[in-house]
């Protein structure tokens, strides 16, 4: 193991070679199968959750209501989400109490 040390110059350029290696391999590997939609993924395992739970107690056809509404559920929170709101907004709705 006679080997000189390595200059600074030397050491940041294997390291930048390092560090860029993951990236290069990424470009070479096969494009990955399309992911599947996040909402539709966690509606079914909410779904799951309550069918676990409360199955014993709904019908078929009130199971199928509940997977309609946990999606629509879903749906309408990625919808909200999506609005952008600044620091300064008020709520849509604003409570005053009437005093009899």
């Amino acid at each position: 193991m006679d080997r000189e040390p390595a200059s600074r110059r030397q050491f940041g350029k294997q390291v930048a070679v390092l560090a860029a290696t993951p990236l290069a391999i990424d470009g070479l590997a096969e494009p990955a199968q399309a992911q599947p939609d996040p909402t539709v993924v966690a509606a079914e395992a909410l779904f799951a959750i309550t069918q676990a739970r409360y199955a014993k107690f709904l019908t078929p056809a009130q199971l199928l209501e509940v997977r309609a509404s946990i999606a629509r559920n879903l749906k309408t929170a990625e919808l909200l989400r999506q609005v952008k709101l600044d620091n300064g907004d008020a709520p849509a709705v604003v409570f005053h109490a009437e005093l009899p």
